[in-house]
């Protein structure tokens, strides 16, 4: 149960940043051109969207679809300070305000910043802990650092570093929206719906340790050789196109909308708060038409468990990654009457869900997306083959791969909320 501190620090950030969000027509967002090519910020910093026509060829079936996509060059950083009191690491977390937060306030890393941010290219404030981060990046001082994929059915090529530091000073001035978290409280945190953000999630991930004789299923170099079949089977191209031409598309009440009510809507926001950088901006953001799934079949094998994972080539990433067993963006059961995933959910008496949580995506870029996300424990004398574009990972190689860069956000975050425990 999560205890009355955090509580009332929770209250009291939402108090004190008194957040407003106002849709608005996205054709008139302060400080952003919209044209048939982009969305763009007339600093030509922060973020665009741009249109894409993306064709698909796995062997000799070809999919072709269109889409807009997030265009954010810039690498930003996703960092969390920890340090050791007496016989525990504590990690320094914020009640962050972001605007497509389903419940305003979350509890974020300590730095959690775009390049354009902590640049002030607008004019405001400086970010809280930034120089802390820039100095250890250049002295090399930190426990993780390392660029790693965001949603690549949203973005084209974006990575954030994700970074633990630790410290070992006792004269860190702790601004009231930041708190020291055990890793006992961020358990706790946990069995609350959308309060943990996304980003500390991810970078939390890069921490999980591993465990004592494992013998994995498959050998790395298995690993590696499903991965490229699968890359050299699978073409894509990506090409940009303008917003007449992207089909199923159109601006429409306000808003681009996809015409099937699938992927998702471009919204404009206003945000007003006096918790962030400067005090109001405009923006357009991502909104989803439904919730979407994230989940493992997981299963022992070799008396340890494994996670069954599905290779995936997104449109934002020239290369494989490995997210989870099922991993859809846009969920409706009814569309999904024959995945296997779901079959197995249906089948109680074969298998025990171990995990069950909502999650949100990023709220600086997406407005109150969430994703359920589950993990399915299957009984050992249920077989399931490893298809073409699945594999049987051990928690060691998850661990191994998670600092690789081969893992996708929403698996490193699903793998992440199972393993807490596990962290330094």
């Amino acid at each position: 149960m999560l205890e009355k501190k955090f509580l009332n620090w929770l209250k009291s950030a939402n108090d004190f940043s008194k957040p407003k969000v106002i849709l608005i027509d996205i054709k008139k967002l302060k400080k952003w051109n919209f044209t048939e090519r982009t969305i763009n910020h007339e600093s030509n910093r922060f973020f665009n969207f741009k249109y894409y026509k993306v064709l698909s060829k796995i062997g000799n079936i070809s999919k072709l679809f269109y889409s807009p996509f997030i265009v954010q060059q810039e690498v930003g950083i996703l960092g969390i300070l920890i340090k050791r009191f007496k016989n525990e690491y504590k990690y320094l977390l914020q009640a962050k305000f972001e605007p497509g937060n389903i419940n305003k306030i979350q509890i974020s890393p300590t730095l959690q910043a775009t390049k354009s941010n902590y640049n002030k290219v607008h004019k405001g404030k400086q970010t809280d802990f930034v120089d802390f981060f820039l100095n250890s990046i250049n002295k090399r001082n930190y426990i993780f650092n390392k660029k790693l994929p965001e949603q690549g059915t949203r973005y084209i090529n974006k990575y954030n570093h994700n970074i633990i530091i630790e410290s070992k000073s006792n004269n860190i001035k702790v601004p009231k929206n930041f708190l020291w978290v055990t890793k006992k409280e961020i358990k706790e945190l946990l069995k609350k719906n959308n309060l943990l953000n996304m980003d500390t999630l991810s970078v939390l991930s890069c921490i999980v340790k591993k465990e004592p004789n494992v013998v994995s299923h498959n050998k790395k170099i298995e690993i590696n050789n499903k991965i490229s079949v699968f890359d050299k089977l699978h073409n894509q191209k990506i090409n940009l196109t303008n917003l007449t031409n992207l089909k199923g598309w159109k601006y429409h009440n306000k808003k681009i909308i996809n015409l099937n009510k699938e992927y998702f809507s471009i919204i404009g926001i206003r945000t007003v708060t006096n918790s962030r950088e400067i005090k109001s901006w405009d923006q357009p953001i991502i909104r989803e038409y439904h919730n979407g799934i994230v989940g493992f079949i997981v299963k022992k094998l070799n008396n340890s468990l494994h996670y069954y994972m599905q290779i995936v080539k997104e449109p934002g990433y020239k290369k494989p990654l490995l997210t989870g067993t099922i991993c859809v963006k846009n969920f409706g059961i009814k569309n999904y009457k024959n995945n296997f995933f779901i079959n197995i959910l249906k089948q109680k008496k074969k298998s025990k869900i171990l995990f069950n949580k909502t999650l949100s995506e990023e709220g600086g870029r997406f407005f109150h997306k969430q994703n359920q996300n589950l993990i399915i424990e299957i009984k050992n004398q249920i077989n399931i083959a490893e298809k073409k574009n699945f594999i049987w990972l051990s928690h060691n190689q998850m661990v191994d791969l998670i600092r690789k860069g081969t893992i996708s956000i929403e698996a490193r975050n699903l793998f992440l909320s199972f393993n807490v425990e596990k962290i330094l």
